[in-house]
Parts: structure tokens; C-alpha cells; sequence
């Protein structure tokens, strides 16, 4: 028993990256692993870039403007925990795209939202479903590379976010100006449309 403990065990990984895919493979799959957390940051960003156009056009005061704020990061927090539980359960390869289709479907209809009320729903719904997105993405840096590999991966991965934020500006901001704040919801939402082949083509040998 003592020998077994004290026996190096050889990640799952290691033996499932030799036996079946290839370097350029598997870093195929951690850098569309790192664009998910770059979709899910347009997502969340997008009401903040349209605030000044979404605010004015449901009568949302400053207090109540920061009220979406807070929901937003509210259920992100206690989503978060929950999803990487649910993540191990069900693995990345499903559990991410599940949930992008999700929380797409969520940030298009901020397009509809009537007043504050319902744009306050959503944004509990929107922290909620994005909740996956860094345990599964993260799971998948982890796994998917070699040991020697990770710390660069994960690196790479922390990038998603930032992208993410400094494409949403640009992103809305052009689409607002084509046909206003309702399309600009829909048009970052279908951003996420584009992730679904990539990330189905690279982990078709890695499930």
C-alpha cells in the first residue's frame, strides 16, 4: 500500500496527449478555451458600454443603474462554485457549450427588456450562466496540456478576459451606431455564435 502511495502517478493528461493528440492539437484546444472567457466578457460588458443609450431610454437612475451591477456580480459569485462542481460532473467539452448557447440566448434578450425590472432578471441569469465559463475553461488548460506546458496555458487563458474587454467597447459601440442599443444587444450575444464550430472542431478527438 505504502509503495502504490508513493509511486508517481501519471496524469490522465500525459497519457491521453500522447496516445492522441498531437502539440499543435491540444494547444488548438486551450486557445479556443481562452476565447470562451474572451465571449463571455463581451457578453457581461456589453450593458456597460451601452449604459449612457440603455439607462436613458427605460429611465434607469444612477442608483438603479448600480443595481445591475451588483446583480451581475452577485450571481457570478455564487454561480461560479456551483458550475465548477457541475463542470467536473458533466466535463468541458459539453458543459461549455451548454452554457454559452445559454447565456447567448440570456445577453440577446437584453434586446427586449422593457424597463428595470426585467433587465435586472437578466442580469442574475446572465452571472448565473456564465458561471462555467472559467472552471470549464480552466479544466480544459489543465488537462488538455503537458506539465510543462500549463503555467504558459493558463497565462494565455487570463488573456481571454482582457481581449474580451477591450473588443466589447468596439464591438457595441459600432453596432449601436448601425441601429441602435436593442441591436447592439443582439449583435455581441450572436458573437458567441462563431465560438460554437471552433470549439466542437478542436475537441472532436479530445473528449
Amino acid at each position: 500500500m505504502l509503495d502504490v502511495l508513493r509511486r508517481p502517478q501519471q496524469p490522465w493528461v500525459s497519457r491521453y496527449r500522447r496516445d492522441v493528440l498531437s502539440r499543435r492539437e491540444t494547444w488548438a484546444v486551450a486557445i479556443v478555451a481562452t476565447l470562451t472567457m474572451t465571449v463571455s466578457y463581451v457578453d457581461r460588458a456589453t450593458l456597460s458600454v451601452l449604459a449612457p443609450s440603455v439607462t436613458k431610454a427605460l429611465d434607469i437612475s444612477n442608483e438603479a443603474y448600480g443595481w445591475l451591477t451588483s446583480a451581475f456580480a452577485i450571481a457570478y459569485l455564487v454561480g461560479t462554485p456551483i458550475a465548477g462542481w457541475w463542470i467536473d460532473r458533466i466535463g468541458a467539452r459539453r458543459g461549455l457549450l451548454g452554457s454559452l448557447l445559454v447565456w447567448s440566448t440570456i445577453a440577446a434578450l437584453h434586446a427586449l427588456a422593457p424597463g428595470f425590472g426585467v433587465l435586472f432578471a437578466l442580469r442574475i441569469a446572465l452571472g448565473l450562466a456564465e458561471g462555467p465559463s472559467f472552471p470549464g475553461s480552466s479544466q480544459t488548460v489543465q488537462r488538455v496540456l503537458s506539465p510543462g506546458e500549463r503555467e504558459r496555458g493558463f497565462g494565455i487563458l487570463f488573456t481571454g478576459s482582457s481581449v474580451g474587454g477591450m473588443l466589447a467597447p468596439l464591438i457595441a459601440s459600432w453596432l449601436y451606431r448601425l441601429h441602435g442599443w436593442r441591436f447592439a444587444f443582439l449583435g455581441t450575444a450572436a458573437v458567441g455564435l462563431l465560438w460554437i464550430p471552433l470549439w466542437l472542431i478542436v475537441t472532436r478527438r479530445a473528449r
